[in-house]
């Protein structure tokens, strides 16, 4: 115990030491995390449907969208920014196209929606709600502090300041845990603290109480933890660190919705989706949300707590092949 709190002072002191590097990223982090959170609640999600017509302004009302009139269809990046979730197409013979990047599902209850001719009466339940959103933008967020934070692990290697811990009578599994510890609280507590500070000062909708949001973000940041861990474990500098796990964290997090939902093709590449751990926590913290106990979600925790251990025990197992090896 005290081998861990040796390294985690230490840390402390390092952070300190870089103050200007280390308030330049939490302000950053600060004000991207804010604008998504304030933007988010404020406006609830409403989804935005771009109606393509030629023949001027079309009177249609469907409950829960923001429907635009516009003479051509939207450019893919116009829905990858969520400019619209969709366009709706009038044909020939009163049928209509839809155009979506998102779920099947979603595309179908839109086309049932316009083709009933409905006003007001087509209902969201897929629409993610606020607290499931605000946390779905923290998912990457998270990630990249963690892997900046995690840093400083890259950097007892690269001065080799690690080669000596390991000649001490510090444990390998030690000096990496206060490592975890170090990070899970650094970003944990500040983005908590942005959480409150958002709802006291702009009083807006977070969707979950602090309570929940206490134990929802402890899991991200568990999750952000362990992965920032392991790729500074297998990675050797922090440059290649920070490059190669910026890319995995962008990637997934975009593929497994933390952003928006996608089409599900039932293919590969879904498969693939499901098993990432920010796809599973999604899943988690909507139940939770939508009024679902947490215990229906035990499959999803069990497999998120395993991908955490996971990361955590090949970083042990890798850092000390390593050392047998005489590589530090």
């Amino acid at each position: 115990m005290n081998e861990i709190l040796i390294v985690f002072r230490h840390n402390i002191r390092r952070a300190i030491s870089k103050k200007n590097y280390i308030l330049l990223t939490i302000l950053l982090t600060f004000i991207s995390i804010s604008l998504a959170i304030y933007f988010t609640s404020k406006f609830e999600m409403k989804g935005n449907i771009a109606y393509v017509t030629q023949e001027g302004k079309n009177d249609i009302h469907v409950e829960g969208f923001h429907i635009k009139n516009i003479n051509k269809i939207p450019s893919m990046s116009e829905f990858v920014i969520k400019k619209y979730d969709a366009a709706v197409i009038p044909k020939e013979n009163g049928q209509i196209e839809v155009k979506t990047i998102k779920e099947h599902d979603f595309k179908e209850k839109i086309e049932r929606a316009f083709q009933q001719k409905s006003i007001g009466s087509f209902h969201q339940n897929e629409v993610r709600k606020v607290g499931t959103n605000i946390l779905g933008y923290l998912c990457m967020f998270v990630l990249l502090e963690s892997i900046m934070f995690m840093s400083f692990f890259t950097e007892d290697k690269e001065n080799r300041t690690f080669t000596r811990i390991v000649s001490s009578p510090i444990r390998i599994h030690h000096y990496l845990f206060a490592h975890f510890l170090f990070t899970f609280f650094i970003v944990y507590i500040p983005t908590l603290l942005i959480l409150i500070v958002e709802k006291i000062v702009f009083q807006v909708n977070i969707g979950f109480s602090y309570l929940e949001y206490s134990y929802l973000l402890a899991i991200l940041v568990m999750i952000a933890t362990s992965f920032s861990l392991f790729m500074s474990t297998i990675i050797e500098t922090t440059d290649n660190t920070m490059m190669l796990s910026s890319s995995i964290i962008v990637f997934t997090s975009i593929l497994s919705g933390s952003f928006f939902a996608l089409k599900q093709n039932d293919g590969i590449v879904d498969w693939f989706v499901q098993i990432l751990p920010q796809k599973q926590y999604l899943s988690i913290i909507d139940g939770v949300e939508n009024g679902y106990n947490i215990a229906r979600y035990g499959g999803a925790i069990t497999y998120i707590s395993f991908i955490i251990l996971l990361f955590f025990m090949l970083s042990i197992i890798i850092c000390k092949k390593r050392v047998q090896e005489g590589r530090y």
